[in-house]
Parts: structure tokens; sequence; C-alpha cells
């Protein structure tokens, strides 16, 4: 499901009520290399003039014009333990119940 931080939320998962998303949110993501990873970072930017026209791609382009987005900025993502079988910490129907095997034993976050 798509998130917009800030944004409102619609649908089966507010009870078809608008419900306002917080602006924090976590970044997961599944990485695995052979050799090993030292550490994993994610690079994030800041849209200086509050919009996305579909005029220009100044917020989608990694090298971009330096008056629409700010800099790169790193921020060190931290391993920890993936709870197999229940991603979601769901205690309703668990639709991932024969996946076993297929899901990684860690996440990055």
């Amino acid at each position: 499901m798509p998130y917009n931080p800030g944004g409102y939320q619609m649908g089966v998962l507010s009870k078809y009520q608008y419900v306002k998303q917080p602006t924090d949110f976590y970044v997961y993501t599944f990485i695995f290399d052979v050799s090993g990873l030292d550490t994993v970072k994610l690079y994030v930017r800041q849209d200086n003039d509050g919009v996305n026209p579909l005029s220009d791609n100044h917020n989608e382009v990694f090298n971009s014009h330096r008056d629409h987005v700010g800099d790169w900025v790193p921020v060190d993502m931290t391993e920890r333990d993936f709870p197999k079988g229940n991603v979601y910490n769901y205690t309703g129907n668990n639709c991932f119940a024969n996946m076993d095997g297929y899901l990684p034993d860690q996440i990055a976050n």
C-alpha cells in the first residue's frame, strides 16, 4: 500500500475513515551479499519547494537541479531479526502461513 507520511489514509486499514498519518515512518529493506555486509545506508533528500509538478522530474532523478532538491543525506540502517511467519505482528488470519523457507532471517530498518 502506498504510504504518504503526513498525508491522509482512507480504506480498509483505517475502517474507511480519513486518518492523518504520522510524518515519522520506517523504511525496511531485505539485503544480502555472499561476502557479508558491514554497513547499510539509506540516502534521503528533501524537496526544497514542496511541490512535484508533472512538468519536470527534479524530484525523481538522482542528479537534479540543486534549487529544487537538497543534498543527499546518508542514514545508517540497523539490522534486526525478521519475525518469520508474522512480519506485521498481525493477530488476524495469517496469509503467510505457507511461506516458511522463503522469508529472510533478518531485516534492516
